[in-house]
């Protein structure tokens, strides 16, 4: 039937896929076996993780043999970046190919979904207060939400209860990042270690919390109040730390993204999912209190791009 069918058209071209000299003509030769069945769409997710240019060049090279055929197969890239430029990393040659789809992030009303519908499934439940705190620290990347609700379920479990209190989630922090991808840890203690005291780690919590544009950019001034809530002075001065949030544009691994002149410059997370990471570890260390966080912090709006 035509069950039998797909399945024997999938097993002949992953048998194609498998061949040791892959290469573009090669996954071409394999989607087509699939094609001639039915059309066909390949999503790649976490795509903007590919950090290997040889990887990125074969890929690149793909679509476009895909394209310059007409083939009847779509890839969908699904990555975090601004653009699709920034995607591709330079592979501007291959842009012809592409359809660029701009997703924003979910809004507090859809990251408050994702928490009640899983809570409804399980028959367990939760209050206002946990569920405003799961939309700031989510910062409208579903992916926190879900690791959020979920530790704080596992806690509240472990404990013989159905309704998951804050310290449940607070609780279950630490186990939550250590399932946060490698990189975002690795970029985090590139940009805040120094032998001496520094103030970085308070610097970037406070990144995490100030208050952003449409575009998730902030500006040095939007830090005064979360920074010196942070190391607990009033009299803060953007001087006082305006050459250290240019390092973590620059030396620091670029945890930051700069734009704007010497008197308009404003920054942002170059990585959207760091952002609610360092508000993780600032609340999982005691840096940020949740008080300093349901006092300062508001939802950015950078893209995700597919």
């Amino acid at each position: 039937d035509e069950r039998d069918q797909l399945d024997a058209v999938f097993e002949e071209a992953t048998e194609i896929l498998n061949a040791s000299d892959l290469s573009p003509s090669v996954v071409r030769v394999g989607l087509r076996r699939i094609t001639s069945f039915r059309n066909i769409a390949v999503f790649v997710d976490e795509f903007d993780q590919i950090s290997d240019p040889v990887t990125l060049t074969l890929f690149s090279n793909t679509i476009k043999l895909l394209s310059d055929r007409i083939e009847p197969a779509t890839l969908i890239a699904v990555g975090v970046g601004d653009s699709v430029e920034q995607l591709i990393l330079g592979h501007q040659s291959i842009q012809r190919a592409l359809v660029q789809v701009r997703m924003p992030r979910m809004t507090d009303e859809e990251i408050g979904k994702i928490v009640t519908k899983g809570l409804d499934k399980l028959e367990m439940s939760t209050d206002e207060e946990v569920l405003q705190f799961i939309k700031l620290v989510a910062r409208g990347l579903p992916q926190y939400a879900h690791l959020l609700a979920q530790e704080g379920v596992r806690v509240a479990l472990i404990s013989g209860r159905s309704t998951i209190e804050m310290s449940d989630v607070l609780d279950g922090l630490e186990n939550g990042l250590a399932r946060v991808d490698h990189s975002l840890s690795e970029a985090y203690e590139k940009a805040t270690y120094t032998a001496r005291p520094s103030h970085y780690k308070e610097l970037l919590a406070a990144c995490s919390i100030a208050r952003v544009d449409d575009n998730g950019f902030f500006s040095p001034a939007d830090l005064k109040r979360p920074f010196g809530q942070l190391i607990d002075k009033q009299d803060v001065r953007v001087e006082d730390y305006n050459r250290r949030l240019e390092k973590l544009s620059e030396s620091r691994g670029q945890i930051l993204t700069r734009t704007g002149g010497a008197r308009q410059r404003r920054y942002r997370f170059t990585d959207s999912l760091m952002e609610p990471y360092v508000l993780l570890k600032g609340l999982n260390c005691g840096l940020i209190d949740t008080k300093v966080l349901f006092g300062v912090g508001a939802k950015s709006k950078t893209d995700k791009k597919a």
